[in-house]
């Protein structure tokens, strides 16, 4: 059939009337209706007819079809030929984002180099909010989280825009999250293959919102035979789309529609963002804007001279559980199923992507409010006298140069030093929810990896746990529980349990509640196994609890000999890539059985390992 079509277009041409022939029905109607779907569904071709109803498939003549056939193969990079060949049904089987290629509000920027395309809705602001409110079970939420980062610092660069992480979805700019099949959003997704994520532009209720199709094979920086999805690039694509960008026919382009695992953003989305939110003057600024010269006259970036300084913004803020832990013992969380929404998840309305809505239960839940938001620096405002307006400058020095304002107010902590760690004596060293701490006295170090410390540390230990009490002044242990990864945080004869927000279960509690006879006044370190078996030192002894039981495996300690060469009154331990590590000073131990009960002395100082002094 498909070879009668080009029969009987040669034959329309030769007989001299294409008139009569590009006017009649498309041969794709009876031949290959599924690409003719993909070209309605995408844009390519009307879906509606002249009077709003949803178009016959008869009416597609051969010329429109022929037209839109080219238009695809430009976005896909072929050979504009008008015809459906092997190269473009294979193009339509090709992995890419759900939003259609050509968008009938879309604004074209078709100067001189300028070959983006813009919608009609844009961030109205400079400041923007976002919060993961679930991820998929393939990947973990640190690596998400961290990706998301740098996607938001890529667009950042060249727009002078602000991501900061929102404390709940309700307050938040853009909810990112990964779904399956129909989830609300009247745009459902196909399973593995062929769609892989979709986003709302600029605008109320869905506006901005990012969702990954979670039947995807997510991944993180694949290697070159590796199969599945780099969440990195699609998230980098997506995240044009949320800042008011339309798909672009332009190869190098990350809002070309098709996925190229591209992790960079080319020339022409560099200056769609110029053309977004640096060019123009958005409505929350004042009529004092640098986005035009003196003359007035609007000029084009030149890229290397743009902001090369990343504008992403972070609280110092605890890490979050992994996807396959409650939340609450008594409201569990399960991110991986993406039909289930968070509690805070109050969603917005709007006419054509109204917030899909939960389900009303009998089943009252808890509600939590929160008095301060840690992400917010809060501002003095002081009443300023200005003296004399006309005064000279000789004058005027003689004024107080603060001019009554007092001076910043810093935090009340003692500045880190070499010796605040670079001499060892760490109180405890832990790892959990994909993150190292290490803590000193009352400060505190945030580890990527051992020796790489993030930006910013280290810093008092309460602005991590802003609940503890201030009078606190050592932390003794930390380790993650197993069975619901909240935070378990010794200190004397107490102990808290912290869930990343709050304090549960009559936080702070005696170390007797935990199982620890009386005379025990506080630990030296505690282990997690990772299998719900947790150790805790004391001077020259340990025992061993189980976490699902919640009971000690044997009512008396055993003797810290067990553990071949270790030394008594140990300073820290942790299990950290299936090792465990044991500290004391300036030196640590490692494992080297599974048994966990053979260590070998490491030959790098602990500090060095660590904190990289």
């Amino acid at each position: 059939m498909f070879d009668r079509f080009i029969v009987a277009f040669l034959f329309g041409l030769a007989a001299g009337n294409p008139s009569s022939d590009d006017n009649a029905p498309s041969s794709l109607v009876a031949d290959a209706p599924e690409s003719l779907e993909y070209l309605k569904r995408y844009g390519y071709l009307n879906k509606d007819g002249p009077s709003g109803e949803v178009a016959a498939a008869s009416l597609y003549s051969m010329k429109s079809v022929e037209s839109a056939l080219k238009q695809a193969q430009k976005f896909g990079g072929l050979p504009q030929t008008g015809i459906l060949d092997e190269a473009t049904k294979k193009l339509f089987e090709t992995r890419r984002c759900g939003l259609p290629d050509v968008e009938r509000n879309a604004t074209h920027q078709g100067r001189r180099r300028k070959r983006f395309i813009l919608t009609s809705q844009s961030w109205k602001k400079r400041r923007l909010t976002y919060f993961l409110t679930n991820w998929s079970p393939k990947l973990t939420r640190s690596g998400v989280m961290t990706e998301l980062r740098k996607a938001f610092d890529a667009w950042s660069k060249y727009s002078r825009l602000v991501f900061t992480e929102s404390r709940t979805p309700s307050e938040a700019d853009i909810n990112i999250g990964f779904y399956r099949g129909h989830h609300g959003d009247n745009t459902p997704f196909d399973g593995n293959g062929n769609v892989l994520a979709h986003a709302f532009y600029p605008n109320d209720g869905l506006g901005g919102d990012i969702h990954f199709d979670d039947d995807e094979d997510w991944t993180i920086n694949p290697g070159e035979f590796d199969e599945g999805v780099d969440f990195s690039a699609v998230a980098l694509h997506e995240l044009g789309h949320s800042l008011g960008l339309s798909h672009s026919p332009e190869q190098g382009s990350i809002m070309n529609p098709y996925y190229k695992a591209k992790k960079e953003l080319g020339y022409d989305d560099i200056l769609a963002m110029h053309e977004l939110y640096i060019s123009r003057r958005l409505e929350e600024e004042g009529d004092n804007s640098d986005h035009q010269d003196d003359d007035g006259a609007t000029r084009e970036p030149e890229v290397p001279n743009l902001p090369t300084t990343p504008r992403y913004t972070e609280r110092p803020h605890f890490p979050d559980r992994p996807h396959d832990r409650p939340r609450y013992p008594h409201y569990p969380r399960f991110p991986h199923y993406p039909h289930y929404h968070h509690p805070f998840h109050h969603h917005h309305s709007h006419h054509d992507h109204p917030r899909p809505t939960r389900p009303t239960t009998e089943e009252t839940r808890p509600t939590y409010e929160y008095t301060t938001e840690p992400t917010r620096k809060t501002t003095n405002y002081f009443e300023v006298t200005y003296e004399g307006d006309d005064e000279s400058v000789e004058r005027h020095k003689d004024h107080d140069h603060t001019h009554g304002i007092p001076p910043r107010e810093e935090p009340c902590m003692d500045a880190p030093s070499e010796e605040d760690g670079c001499r060892g004596g760490f109180d405890t060293v832990a790892f959990f929810r994909g993150e190292l701490f290490v803590i000193k006295n009352k400060m505190l170090w945030r580890l990527s990896e051992p020796g790489k410390v993030l930006d910013g540390y280290p810093l008092d230990f309460h602005r991590l746990f802003s609940s503890l009490p201030k009078s606190l002044e050592k932390i003794d242990a930390i380790y993650e529980r197993s069975e619901d990864s909240s935070i378990m945080i010794f200190s004397g004869k107490r102990y808290w349990i912290y869930d990343g927000f709050e304090f549960l279960e009559g936080s702070p509690r005696p170390i007797t509640d935990y199982g620890l006879p009386e005379e025990v006044d506080s630990v030296d370190a505690v282990l997690s196994g990772g299998n719900s078996e947790v150790f805790v030192f004391k001077s020259d002894r340990f025992w061993t609890f189980n976490e699902t039981t919640k009971s000690p495996v044997s009512k008396n300690p055993k003797p810290l000999a067990l553990f071949k060469s270790l030394p008594d009154n140990l300073d820290a331990a942790l299990l950290y890539k299936e090792e465990k590590y044991f500290i004391k000073g300036d030196d640590f131990w490692v494992s080297d059985d599974k048994s966990g009960l053979t260590v070998r002395k490491y030959p790098v100082s602990a500090s060095n390992f660590w904190i990289a002094c």
